[in-house]
């Protein structure tokens, strides 16, 4: 999260979505927001509440300021890094906090919100966030994101599911090793494959009335994402994440994380945990 900027006004007036339906569990949302001072995160709040927020929903806002390991935080001494100056400077910190939590604390009340705002220190404002969402037990983290099929489809919109197959190149082009027929059955093996997902799919879009379409491409999977988000003009990506692995922050994998940093519009990343009642 980065420093403070000013943030100007919304250019529309705020259409607050309470009628957006809810998940099969009848439960509210309770929805992580992480925000600092600059206009990015107050167009993720805007755009949350223009897009997803149903009245149910609890918000828990969390700014963080990230701590600098490098500076000492205890010091006996007077000589070398002032302890005066770092007692300043967390001071400064918690200054430019407070003004933000008391920011989004009027926010809560101009849109009668039910939720909470907190500020903290500390080394590492992402592990704080994920330790946040977890204690709180939130359904969804919103950082210019939102949920999509049980949260905000509209009979209007139009979903493309892309189902993507890459070929690696470490497969033998020429030689005595390479055998053309082997080639060819991997290759029918894997549309077959294919097919059976875009069936699936298709089935799924007709079972829940939702306009759209269905495709198989081949090639690197984020690229193609990308190229058919800007084909077809998006307005939004959803996608899932395989899991966690053995380190519990590694939250991305190698697809989800190159569609974040290419895309023009909002994506979503739908954890293991939530895809069964996803889609």
């Amino acid at each position: 999260m980065g420093g403070s900027q000013s943030t100007p006004a919304p250019a529309e007036p705020l259409a607050i979505n309470n009628n957006a339906p809810k998940r099969n569990t009848g439960e509210a949302d309770t929805v992580i927001i992480p925000v600092d001072g600059s206009k990015q995160s107050e167009a993720a709040f805007l755009w949350y509440l223009n897009h997803v927020h149903r009245k149910d929903n609890i918000l828990h806002i969390r700014h963080c300021q990230e701590l600098n390991q490098g500076a000492p935080l205890r010091s006996e001494h007077s000589y070398g890094f002032q302890s005066q100056t770092w007692s300043e400077i967390v001071e400064e910190r918690k200054v430019e906090g407070m003004k933000i939590v008391e920011k989004y604390e009027g926010k809560l009340a101009e849109h009668n919100l039910k939720g909470t705002v907190e500020f903290s220190l500390a080394d590492r404002p992402g592990e704080y966030l994920i330790d946040q969402t977890e204690h709180l037990k939130g359904s969804m983290i919103v950082m210019g994101t939102r949920g999509y099929i049980n949260h905000c489809h509209k009979e209007s919109n139009v979903v493309r599911v892309l189902h993507c197959q890459e070929l690696h190149h470490s497969a033998p082009l020429s030689g005595e090793q390479f055998k053309a027929d082997s080639w060819v059955d991997q290759m029918n093996q894997t549309r077959a494959d294919s097919l059976k997902v875009v069936n699936r799919y298709e089935q799924r879009l007709k079972e829940r009335n939702i306009k759209g379409s269905v495709q198989f491409e081949v090639g690197k999977p984020g690229e193609v994402v990308i190229q058919y988000a800007d084909r077809f003009r998006g307005t939004h990506i959803v996608i899932g994440t395989r899991g966690f692995g053995l380190l519990r922050r590694t939250i991305l994998g190698s697809v989800s994380e190159y569609v974040i940093h290419h895309s023009k519009i909002p994506v979503t990343i739908v954890p293991p945990e939530t895809q069964s009642w996803f889609f």
